[in-house]
């Protein structure tokens, strides 16, 4: 450039130069996290082109501002922005760049067996606290598994005790639990009826029988008079013969089942003898 004055005798000055620098703004991006919940989660901000920056953070209520860092640990949900400038002058500052961190819920599992506890043969339920949208999967003993919320294991066996374990799933988040199950031993009874045979004019028997808690009583063929609850027989309503007898217990015991027979009335010189 060059000046001039403006009054006669006209003078200008030598040639003079100067450089005008354009420097572009630095970027920067904050990625979004998604966590569950009891996590933490990482925010960074990404400078571009790379060097050296301040960090100046802008942080959802709750959470503390972490001053001039480029990446730090969280555990509130919210929007986190950030502007960088650069450290030399000329100071030239990013627009504003912000992420978004979500915290799902983690599922809450909890994990038990039906009670009392299942007997050699029988059966039982798994069972856990319903989650809406949540996914499950048990894994025990002897190859058990399961996507059921409460599945029923059938045709339990001495290898069927043991520990069984539940995840629960939900949003990527997920919580175990576990229980125990043992397994019952079914215990051998004995039933009698004492008298056996009876007389078609005895009175009502009943059966003599170790097991002290609830069952029913059965009997094959038909014929004899039997209460189902007490097993008490009456011979003097019952029709003569031989009868099986079969006592089902409610509980971890085998059935048992024995013979009752019921003889018919002897003829002597053709009257009825009983």
């Amino acid at each position: 450039m060059v000046v001039s004055t403006t009054s006669t005798p006209i003078c200008s000055s030598a040639l003079a130069a100067g450089i005008v620098t354009v420097i572009t703004p630095p970027a920067a991006s904050v990625g979004s996290v998604t966590i569950c919940s009891g996590g933490s989660a990482a925010v960074t901000a990404a400078p571009s082109p790379a060097g050296t920056y301040t960090y100046l953070w802008s942080v959802p209520p709750g959470a503390t501002n972490p001053g001039n860092v480029s990446s730090f640990n969280t555990s509130i949900a919210g929007t986190y922005s950030v502007v960088i400038s650069t450290t030399s002058t000329p100071i030239c500052s990013s627009p504003l760049a912000a992420g978004t961190v979500t915290i799902n819920p983690t599922p809450v599992a909890t994990a038990s067996s039906s009670m009392p506890p299942p007997c050699l043969g029988g059966s039982f339920q798994l069972m856990s606290n319903s989650t809406t949208g949540a996914t499950y999967s048990w894994t025990g003993p002897n190859g058990f598994s399961s996507s059921l919320e409460d599945p029923i294991v059938n045709g339990v066996t001495n290898l069927s005790a043991g520990t069984y374990t539940l995840i629960v799933q939900l949003n990527g988040c997920q919580d175990t639990a576990q229980t125990q199950v043992q397994i019952e031993q079914p215990v051998s009874l004995t039933l009698s009826y004492p008298g056996s045979p009876f007389c078609s004019n005895d009175v009502i028997a009943t059966p003599i029988n170790s097991w002290i808690g609830l069952g029913t009583y059965s009997v094959l063929p038909s014929g004899l008079v039997l209460n189902a609850v007490s097993g008490a027989i009456d011979p003097v309503n019952s029709a003569a013969g031989s009868y099986q007898v079969t006592f089902t217990p409610s509980g971890c015991a085998l059935p048992i089942t024995v013979t009752v027979i019921i003889d018919p009335p002897v003829v002597v010189d053709g009257i009825y003898h009983d």
